[in-house]
């Protein structure tokens, strides 16, 4: 494996670790309202 794609790989994945719980929480809240606000 090239060390560039390693490189990429480790960016990508502290990248994830960073927006993961963000993205989890924005995804519970829209999920959440949608289920509220069902007719």
């Amino acid at each position: 494996m090239d060390p560039r794609g390693e490189l990429k790989l480790m960016a990508v994945q502290c990248v994830w670790q960073l927006l993961g719980p963000t993205v989890h929480h924005i995804l519970d809240v829209v999920i959440g309202e949608r289920i509220s606000v069902r007719p």
